[in-house]
């Protein structure tokens, strides 16, 4: 398969999703395939599957370019719902969802054109958005307690700290004798965020 993301569920199934086949394959925690399912045959076919996020309570969310939606599945993998990302009615528009978290029943997705966050309900109503400024690639983010979220600007970077108001705080690689690379943010917490990269000598 060629795997684009990942997500686990509560009872420690893993979600692989395969946007080149479409397909999603269900693993359970001891490392066997339970099933795949083959997304193009949905109620609603997802054509363009890009991210993936599963909730407390083993729901899972799939993000998809073509439609613009968000597709909701149960712990199987069959359709549940769906709802698209563009809401007129807000004057919100997503053009290419990238990535997908989800935190007390809240969706949040990356607009990567955009580089922001459009945060929504489950139902598809848009809660809130959440503004990074002067990042131009935005690689990722991850959601902290208090409706906050820490963002990846790839060519610089950066780290930002923002709520829906504002922005908090900004991280830059400052050290003189390294370069440090990130390249995920792993955890956000009250405390901070755990970032993965790699550090290369200047």
């Amino acid at each position: 398969t060629d795997t684009l993301d990942v997500a686990i569920g509560p009872t420690g199934t893993l979600y692989a999703l395969d946007s080149v086949n479409q397909t999603l394959a269900l693993i359970s925690p001891n490392g066997k395939v339970q099933s795949i399912v083959h997304l193009r045959d949905c109620a609603v076919p997802v054509p363009t599957p890009l991210a993936i996020a599963c909730d407390s309570n083993n729901t899972v969310w799939i993000a998809d370019w073509l439609n613009n939606a968000l597709v909701q599945l149960d712990s199987r993998g069959r359709y549940v719902s769906h709802f698209r990302l563009n809401r007129p009615d807000q004057h919100v528009y997503v053009h290419v969802p990238g990535t997908l978290k989800t935190d007390a029943g809240t969706l949040y997705v990356l607009d990567q054109m955009e580089s922001r966050v459009v945060a929504y309900s489950q139902e598809g109503r848009v809660l809130r958005q959440y503004a990074f400024p002067g990042f131009r690639s935005m690689k990722e983010f991850a959601v902290a307690p208090h409706g906050v979220l820490y963002g990846l600007n790839g060519p610089k970077s950066e780290i930002q700290l923002v709520s829906d108001q504002n922005t908090l705080k900004k991280w830059t690689d400052t050290d003189p004798k390294t370069f440090f690379l990130p390249a995920a943010l792993v955890k956000a917490s009250a405390q901070g965020v755990y970032v993965m990269g790699l550090t290369i000598p200047k």
